[in-house]
């Protein structure tokens, strides 16, 4: 049997972007998990924040308190495999 889920991933350019969506994340209740960034993504360390909200909310929500991405990544997961699709700068 396949199981698939689809989500976002929120990559960031520096830690302190990462905290500040994790602390509007919390703020307006939106589900969320902090998990390391793929690396399918970067090679670079670091986190990211994972959610399955309305990408349009949260992208209004990062524009509007100024958090600044790497990247926004719709990931679709299919028993052990993953595709990681850009579809934000």
């Amino acid at each position: 049997m396949v199981e698939k889920s689809k989500y976002y991933l929120l990559v960031f350019q520096s830690t302190h972007h990462s905290i500040k969506a994790e602390k509007i994340f919390s703020a307006e209740n939106i589900s969320y998990r902090i998990v390391p960034v793929p690396p399918e993504i970067t090679a670079d360390c670091g986190s990211a924040v994972r959610f399955n909200e309305d990408l349009a909310d949260v992208l209004q929500l990062m524009k509007k308190n100024n958090v600044v991405t790497a990247g926004i990544y719709g990931v679709t997961a299919e028993n052990d495999s993953k595709r990681y699709n850009k579809i934000y700068t």
